[in-house]
Formats: C-alpha cells, sequence, structure tokens
C-alpha cells in the first residue's frame, strides 16, 4: 500500500510541470514478482507450467495505482527466456501471455502466444516483445484500460524429456497522457 501511494505521490509531483498531452511512461519490472518460479523445470509430457501460479499476478500486486490504467495509451511488453530441452527428440515450447478480469489470468481465450522449437541440449533464447494499444487489440487493452485484470504466463510443450527454463527479462512499460490523470 506504501508503495502505491509513494508511486502515486511521485505522479503527481511530476504532473505539476506537465501539458495535458505530455506521455508520461513507467517501467514495472515483473520479473521479482514471478519469484522463484521464474526459472525451473517441468516435463514436457505433462503439457505445461502456469506462472507464477495457477491465478497469475492480480494488477495490484504491480504497485501502480488503478487511476493510472483509466489514461492509458500504451502497454509494452519486453522479455527474455532461456530454455533447454533434456531429451532425444525435438520439441515445440508455446510461450503465451494471458490478461483475464476475473478470479484467474489464464481464463482468457485470446492469449498472446510465441512460439520456440527446441532442440535436445542446445539452450534457446526467446525474445518476448508485444505492444499493445487499442488500435491493435482492442479486446485485451479494454481489460488493461478497466485496471482490474490478472496476468499470467504458460509455458506448455508436448513431447518427451523434460524443458529446463529461465526468465531472464520481463519489463511491463506503461504510457499514460498527463491530461487523464489530472484536470488542467
Amino acid at each position: 500500500m506504501k508503495i502505491r501511494m509513494l508511486t502515486f505521490a511521485a505522479m503527481l509531483a511530476l504532473l505539476a510541470g506537465c501539458s495535458r498531452t505530455t506521455l508520461l511512461t513507467l517501467e514495472i519490472d515483473i520479473l521479482p514478482l514471478l519469484g522463484d518460479v521464474a526459472s525451473g523445470i517441468f516435463p514436457a509430457t505433462t503439457g505445461s507450467v502456469d506462472l507464477p501460479d495457477a491465478d497469475g499476478l492480480e494488477s495490484a500486486q504491480l504497485g501502480v495505482p488503478i487511476e493510472l490504467f483509466t489514461g492509458l495509451e500504451r502497454v509494452v511488453l519486453v522479455g527474455e527466456g532461456t530454455f533447454m530441452l533434456t531429451g532425444t527428440e525435438p520439441v515445440t515450447i508455446v510461450f503465451s501471455l494471458f490478461i483475464a478480469e476475473g478470479p484467474s489470468a489464464f481464463a482468457a481465450t485470446d492469449p498472446i502466444v510465441l512460439s520456440l522449437a527446441l532442440q535436445p541440449g542446445v539452450a534457446t533464447d526467446l525474445p518476448v516483445g508485444f505492444v499493445l494499444s487499442s488500435e491493435q487489440s482492442q479486446a485485451l487493452f479494454a481489460r488493461l484500460v478497466d485496471g482490474d485484470f490478472r496476468l499470467g504466463i504458460r509455458l506448455a510443450a508436448s513431447g518427451t524429456g523434460t524443458v529446463d527454463y529461465q526468465l531472464g527479462q520481463f519489463d511491463v512499460s506503461v504510457s499514460v497522457q498527463a491530461g487523464t490523470l489530472l484536470p488542467f
């Protein structure tokens, strides 16, 4: 709660020197919120692992005042992961980012999806980059503007062996017009 109040107070101080059309950007490092599950191993035969858990992260856990989301212009998600397959046959990893309203992020039916082919014994990097705006994805963007959402990552595979994963970066940049936060 203190972090949210300090963030909001800092934003108010910054807004004092802004015009109505000034675009403010707040960067959020999601990786610490994932904790120990930012790396791990899962059997390719079981199919998937949900991060950080079966419900995902609540928007309130991001430490951003809900008022910020109402004036949202765009959201940029940048991430990176390294994957290694232990097995004898190639496997395809599917990285899915879910944004949903309600009790579970994984209830969303329209995740953002990236695929990566893994060869046994070869460490493979997966760069992740998405820009969400009202023009690109109205349904996903509407959930973000509401401010009450859950965010989750699903790593899925089908095949034999195990998949070792390490998420090295997962940042969210939230951009909002100053004029939507304070009337002036």
